[in-house]
């Protein structure tokens, strides 16, 4: 069977060819099925279709065929489907390729709208295609059917979505756009719809969130614009309110008297106790000690308390003053409300007690100084320090501190015995003391308790320095005073020694950086010290020289104190001493001065015979007879050079006085050599030393033992005040001849009366006083006279009946003299003596004040009585005398005459 081909627009279905159905297709032969129409686009449903027909754009298809779209959508050519408005947009229906836009000021939100809508105040659009109106922002307006928002003026302002702008309210400010109010800052205010705010005028102010500028009150003040708050007056001024809308733009100054003490509105007087001098003072000062002021009026000045009386500083009222402060004594004011404390600088540290205890000085210091006062609300408090120890007591440190009116270093800190420092302070409240003496040239530790290196002869102690711890002191300590008879040699303490050190010598002047470096004994130097590399004895040889360790001194026979002038340390640490003889021993006589250093130093000790009235010759051998027992003369030659006068010897008897000029300024004499005969004695005499107000002339002329020019005062002038001048001697002047007693010229016996009762009316008349005092003198010294003859009469009557001569007792034997002078061996030539004219050996004639010789002539030979004649008794009073065996002759001798042992002065020593 022949098969016949499928045409085109057909299908086989088997059994025949089938047209296409609407909305389908077949473009091939021969095929089975009909292909569906593209989307867009249909085919009729009454003819087989090779191909599909698009829709218009409006339309779409629906098989077989292209219907319109309905309201609110849109579709463009060979569209399936129609599609929805986008936002914004709307349709009528029948809309061809896409929706239509609402203009500026509307809006569609239905898509299926077939018109827009107009936006309403507040709100705007501004182009096509708006879906809705955007509210207006904040700060901005908008009216109806607007495309766009208006910005707010300025003092006006919207929250958004606003149709109008509100304005800003009183106080609050806004510029354009505003979307708020901004409000007034501080000091400054601004009416309802204000674009800006205006500062407050001077006297006024303003809090932020108060309404308008308010007045300064009283007490306060503006100066300037636009502040915030007003000022407060400071102390010492004051405002006043000027009215109910004008405030203070400043402040006044309290009148001097009175003060404020801030944001007052006027001053008040200074309360009582104070006072101020000056316009606006700030506070009132507190009245002083010793014053005082009541507010009854203003005070410019405080009072003066009356005599006796005190204030505490602040005071309306003056109270007695506390003065003691042995202990710390109740205070008087307030009813004892307010009590003393007292506050001592005590071992280098504040100690306080309360009234009524013991000052921790405990009596040893006298006098206590306030240094400061201080007024508290509990207490009156005084700041002491002790400013001088007791008497007898020593300052143990002084103050390392200041305070008030006391300085540093000047005050005691404790007090003590200085002989207490003899041992080292003890511990005592777990307190360690260490000690630091200054002991023979270097510093010597001892701990406390421990006994210092000074011997017992140290008999005080000073403190160059104190430190006090809280668990050790320490004190550096000298040797201030020596026992008596003992000498003290002084060294330099070294420049590294803490404090000050201070020696005070004899004089009494003050020494620093030096001690006491130890005491010796007068006769330590008897022999040079075994420990020294030598010693140095000052003085010409025999006297003077130098000794080895434990070698006996040269003049060690003849002086009785010696002083240690300087020692001296080697490298090697031996030590010399340099020597000098300051007193001679008991019956010898000190001469031939030099000077070391500016020191007048002895240079011999010489024999001599004592008078029995003192031992400066002042009087020629003291006694009531011209002539000893024995027959012999004595008469002593003084070497004298009065005022505008030439140096000349004056020759006076047994018992007269030395001539004025040297009996009134010379302190003592000198025997210069001892001339003896069977029948006389000559003495021959020159001053040693005038008196502390005289000035000395030396001698030129020399004489026995005193044999060197310039060394001898010959005569004293007194430097004295004429009220000061000493009383002359009852003695014959140089120039005139010497008796043995001074008589009154003689004058007619009733002239002498006459004269005497005027001379005697006229000092009990003007010197009644003094003529009482001459006359007691004149009763004791005749009843000493006669007690003196009563008792030597006495003795010499039981002397004598023992068949002894008394009166030989009471005199120097001229022949023991001579015998001494022959032991002594002092190869010295005495003096050769003339009718008229007194030679010294080996010197030039000088005139005798008195011419001739005294009982006899020059010359004459010793007796030559054999020693072992004499032979050694004892009077009734104990007292050893001689008498020779032969003769009966009886005199006192001492040991250096008698024993040839005692005789150890030396060939050198004088007669």
């Amino acid at each position: 069977m022949q098969m016949q081909r499928v045409a085109e627009g057909y299908f086989d279905s088997l059994t025949d060819c089938t047209a296409c159905p609407g909305g389908t297709f077949q473009s091939n032969y021969a095929q089975t099925s009909c292909d569906a129409c593209p989307s867009g686009s249909r085919s009729n449903s009454d003819s087989a279709s090779t191909g599909c027909t698009p829709c218009s754009a409006g339309t779409y298809a629906a098989l077989t065929t292209c219907d319109a779209c309905p309201q609110g959508t849109y579709s463009a050519d060979g569209a399936a489907l129609c599609g929805p408005c986008s936002s914004g947009k709307y349709a009528t229906g029948g809309q061809a390729n896409d929706c239509n836009s609402c203009g500026a000021g509307r809006y569609v939100t239905d898509i299926t709208a077939s018109e827009c809508s107009t936006c309403q105040a507040g709100r705007y659009s501004s182009g096509a295609a708006n879906a809705l109106c955007t509210p207006c922002s904040a700060g901005s307006y908008s009216d109806a059917e607007a495309s766009q928002c208006s910005a707010c003026t300025a003092g006006t302002y919207s929250l958004g979505d606003a149709a109008t702008c509100s304005p800003c309210p009183a106080g609050t400010y806004s510029p354009d756009g505003s979307a708020a109010c901004f409000p007034c800052g501080a000091g400054t205010w601004s009416d309802e719809g204000s674009s800006g705010c205006t500062a407050c005028v001077a006297g006024k102010y303003r809090l932020a969130q108060t309404d308008g500028c308010g007045v300064c009150t009283a007490g306060k003040y503006n100066s300037e614009e636009g502040r915030s708050s007003c000022s407060i007056c400071s102390n010492g001024k004051y405002s006043a309110l000027q009215s109910e809308t004008v405030g203070a733009t400043g402040c006044t100054d309290c009148e001097a008297g009175k003060t404020s003490l801030g944001n007052a509105a006027a001053c008040d007087n200074c309360a009582s106790g104070k006072y101020t001098g000056s316009p606006g003072a700030t506070v009132c000062s507190n009245c002083g000690r010793g014053k005082y002021s009541t507010n009854v009026e203003p005070s410019v000045s405080c009072t003066d308390c009356a005599d006796g009386k005190s204030s505490v500083g602040g005071s309306s009222d003056c109270y007695d003053t506390l003065t003691d402060f042995s202990i710390c004594g109740e205070h008087p004011v307030n009813d004892n409300v307010v009590d003393n404390r007292c506050k001592f600088y005590f071992e280098q540290d504040w100690t306080t007690i309360s009234e009524g205890e013991d000052s921790p000085f405990n009596n040893t210091c006298a006098t206590t100084l306030v240094c400061q006062f201080e007024e508290e609300t509990l207490y009156d408090t005084y700041n002491l320090m002790c400013s001088e120890c007791a008497e007898g007591k020593i300052a143990l440190g002084y103050n390392d501190v200041a305070l008030g009116s006391c300085s540093s270093g000047q005050y005691p800190t404790k007090c003590i015995d200085p002989a207490s420092l003899s041992t080292c302070i003890p511990e005592d409240n777990l307190v360690d003391h260490d000690c630091e003496y200054f002991y023979d040239g270097s510093w010597v530790e001892k701990d406390g308790g421990e006994s210092s290196p000074h011997p017992e002869i140290c008999t005080s102690y000073s403190v160059c320095s104190a430190s006090f711890e809280t668990l050790n002191s320490e004190f550096w300590i000298t040797c201030s005073s020596c026992a008596d008879g003992y000498l003290s040699y002084v060294e330099a303490v070294g420049d590294d020694t803490p404090g000050t050190c201070t020696h005070v010598d004899e004089a009494g002047q003050s020494h620093s950086n030096v001690a006491i470096s130890f005491c010796y004994s007068t006769t330590e130097y008897n022999m040079c010290p075994v420990t020294s590399a030598g010693c140095t004895y000052l003085g010409e040889a025999p006297f003077g020289g130098e000794r080895s360790a434990g070698i006996t001194a040269p003049n060690y026979g003849t002086c009785k104190s010696w002083e240690l002038i300087s020692k001296e340390t080697s490298t090697i640490g031996s030590t010399s001493h340099t020597i000098a003889c300051t007193e001679c021993k008991d019956g010898l006589t000190p001469g031939d001065f030099f000077s070391y250093n500016g020191r007048r130093m002895i240079g011999s000790c010489y024999s001599a015979a004592m008078d029995s009235e003192s031992a400066n010759y002042k009087t020629c051998v003291a006694d009531n007879a011209a002539n000893d027992p024995h027959g012999k003369s004595v008469s002593c030659n003084y070497l004298s050079n009065p005022p505008n006068g030439t140096e000349q010897w004056v020759q006076v008897e047994r018992g007269e006085s030395a001539p004025t000029d040297l009996y009134t300024g010379c302190s003592s004499f000198r025997l210069c050599e001892s001339r003896t005969t069977p029948t006389a004695t000559n003495m021959t005499f020159m001053c040693a030393v005038c008196k502390d107000d005289h000035t000395p002339t030396y001698n030129n002329a020399t004489a026995g033992s005193c044999g060197s020019q310039g060394n001898f005062p010959s005569y004293c002038d007194y430097q004295g005040t004429p009220t000061e001048a000493p009383t002359v001697a009852p003695t014959p002047t140089p120039t005139d001849p010497p008796t043995s007693a001074p008589t009154p010229t003689p004058t007619p016996p009733v002239n002498h009366v006459s004269n005497f009762m005027i001379w005697l009316s006229n000092l009990v008349t003007t010197h009644f006083e003094l003529f009482l005092g001459v006359l007691a003198l004149i009763i004791i010294l005749v009843g000493m006279g006669i007690y003196k003859c009563y008792h030597r009469d006495k003795f010499r009557d039981r002397f004598d009946s023992d068949g002894e001569r008394g009166s030989s007792l009471w005199s120097f034997d001229a022949r023991d003299m001579d015998r001494a002078m022959n032991r002594q061996q002092s190869g010295r030539s005495g003096f050769t003596q003339t009718s008229n004219t007194l030679r010294a050996a080996g010197s030039q004639e000088l005139p005798l004040m008195r011419g001739g010789t005294r009982g006899g002539g020059g010359g004459g030979a010793l007796d030559d009585d054999d020693e072992e004649e004499w032979i050694e008794r004892t009077d009734p009073s104990g007292k050893k005398y001689f008498e020779h065996a032969r003769t009966r002759r009886a005199t006192w001798t001492d040991h250096r005459i008698k024993e040839d042992a005692s005789l150890s002065i030396g060939s050198g020593d004088r007669g």
